[in-house]
C-alpha cells in the first residue's frame, strides 16, 4: 500500500519567520528549492541551529517556501483523474 501526501506551499514572508517585533519564531516548518529550481522534499525546521546565512540568501531570491496556512488566499484548481482497470 502507499500512501500519498500532497502538501500546499507558498513562498515565504518576513511574517512566517519574525513577530511584529522582529523576534524569531522558532519551530516554522519550511522547504527550500535549490539554485536549479527543485524542490527539497526535505522538510526544515527554522531553529537556533538554522544556518542564516545560506536562509537569508534563498530567502531573499524567494527559494523558502512555507505550507499554505487556513486564511491564505489560494486558487482553486479542478483535477480530474481517471483510474484504469486492467
Amino acid at each position: 500500500m502507499i500512501t500519498k501526501i500532497t502538501m500546499q506551499l507558498r513562498v515565504a514572508i518576513r511574517d512566517d519567520f519574525a513577530d511584529l517585533y522582529g523576534n524569531k519564531k522558532i519551530g516554522v516548518l519550511y522547504f527550500q528549492q535549490n539554485h536549479d529550481g527543485e524542490m527539497c522534499t526535505q522538510p526544515f525546521y527554522f531553529n537556533e541551529s538554522t544556518e542564516i546565512q545560506n536562509f537569508r540568501q534563498l530567502y531573499s531570491t524567494g527559494q523558502i517556501y512555507v505550507p499554505v496556512r487556513i486564511f491564505d488566499e489560494v486558487e482553486i484548481i479542478e483535477e480530474t483523474k481517471q483510474l484504469i482497470n486492467q
